[in-house]
């Protein structure tokens, strides 16, 4: 009997001619402690060849394609949402480092508040050479909430 192994997370890569970057990005989701991911890297009409980056990888995990309509970030990543076999999808970007908690911290905390439609957490950034830690945040939230976030226009 063939058993079919659904990722409980899909992440979802949009790139556009950053490979000197996407190598290291997709490096550090493969050291994922959480091992049961799928990552949907959609090139959006790269002039480098996003393929060869991801091919190096050497895993079934990730996954290349190819926007088939060069629309930018959004369509992209949507793109990536429709292939995904999760019911959980991360954003990552292309030159994001994920530490290696990252998957397992949000799918622990999916499961300890199972009302939630959304969780995120915090960033680092590595500008200027430097570790500045931004914040660590891990929440939920419900649809309610979720649209009382997005209903006001940032500044």
């Amino acid at each position: 009997m063939n058993v079919i192994n659904i990722p409980e997370v899909s992440v979802v890569i949009a790139v556009k001619n950053r490979s000197q970057y996407l190598f290291e990005a997709l490096r550090s989701l493969k050291s994922q402690i959480f091992k049961n991911w799928e990552c949907i890297i959609v090139d959006d009409y790269s002039d480098e060849n996003i393929e060869d980056v991801v091919n190096k990888m050497e895993d079934v995990r990730f996954q290349y394609f190819r926007n088939p309509g060069s629309g930018g970030i959004s369509s992209a990543r949507n793109y990536g949402n429709s292939k995904a076999k999760s019911n959980w999808i991360a954003v990552a970007d292309s030159d994001d480092i994920n530490m290696p908690r990252r998957l397992l911290v949000s799918m622990e905390h999916i499961k300890n508040n199972p009302d939630a439609d959304m969780i995120y957490g915090g960033v680092c950034s590595f500008e200027d050479g430097s570790y500045n830690l931004l914040g660590i945040l891990i929440s939920s939230e419900s649809a309610t909430a979720i649209q009382l976030l997005f209903a006001f226009e940032l500044p």
